[in-house]
């Protein structure tokens, strides 16, 4: 039972870690909107637990005022 429970802990400390990575790693990456075209560069924290397919994050432009899917690419692409 302890070694289940342990286990478990630690599948979810590295969900957790690799979640975080992942944030970090797209907040050095520009985020562009596919309506309107504005790029948005967002801290990681931001970027935590955004639904996304890909390379596709689905967020809130405020240039156009539409929630729509932003396209994330190295900084001056």
């Amino acid at each position: 039972m302890k070694t289940t429970i342990a286990i478990c802990a630690a599948g979810l400390l590295l969900a957790a870690v690799l979640i975080v990575w992942q944030a970090r790693a797209l907040s050095k990456r520009e985020l562009v909107c596919k309506f309107c075209g504005k790029q948005l560069r967002l801290p990681w924290n931001r970027l935590l637990l955004r639904q996304h397919v890909g390379n596709e994050w689905w967020l809130f432009c405020p240039t156009c005022g539409r929630k729509t899917w932003f396209t994330a690419r190295k900084r001056g692409e």
